[in-house]
């Protein structure tokens, strides 16, 4: 009888996610994987199926812990324009976290991979839509309490939003200023006044 090895799939795909996040997918070696995880080759091909269906399970993990990110905005927030207002703050703070290290995970796979595999653009496809939906909400909330104005509608403004985060995201790996990047969140939100 083959012996079963056991292992922590949360813990495996943390350290996935991470390694995936520095090095891309191209830039990650299925030794990397194997060192990073403690899994032997043969173990991450029968655990995960493939290196690309293991990037697709870490993408997806990735963005499970977004939505959370989203749920705990709206905790934290009195109400759908200070929760907007809230997730761009925190949207900062990572990204100055991060920029020094390897970016935003999401722009760094859209970049690298949705032109190449159809299987990691729907996977980012799917991100983007939820993004969207969840900045759409808090718009259509804003706008039916008068606290952000009616000039555009809700899907049209969460474009913006979110076209004008990317940017952010991507501008953060040069302009390592807090103080700049929060006045360039200001102006961006000022839209919705």
């Amino acid at each position: 009888m083959p012996r079963e090895i056991l292992f922590n799939e949360d813990e495996v795909l943390k350290k996935v996610v991470d390694l995936f996040w520095q090095k891309g997918y191209n830039g990650t070696s299925m030794q990397d994987l194997s060192s990073v995880s403690g899994l032997n080759r043969s173990s991450i091909y029968n655990s995960f199926g493939s290196k690309i269906n293991l990037y697709k399970i870490a993408l997806k993990r990735y963005q499970k812990t977004t939505e959370s990110d989203f749920q705990k905005v709206l905790l934290e927030s009195d109400n759908s324009k200070s929760a907007l207002y809230l997730f761009f703050d925190k949207a900062v703070e990572s990204a100055i976290n991060n920029s020094h290290v390897k970016g935003c995970y999401i722009i760094n796979s859209t970049v690298e991979m949705s032109l190449n595999n159809l299987i990691i653009k729907e996977v980012l496809e799917n991100t983007q839509e939820n993004l969207l939906h969840f900045l759409t909400t808090l718009i259509l909330d804003a706008q039916k309490y008068g606290t952000i104005n009616l000039e555009d509608t809700a899907p049209n403004y969460a474009y913006y939003l979110y076209t004008s985060l990317k940017g952010l995201q991507v501008s953060a790996l040069l302009i390592n200023n807090p103080l700049t990047l929060k006045h360039i969140t200001r102006t961006i939100l000022k839209v919705l006044d």
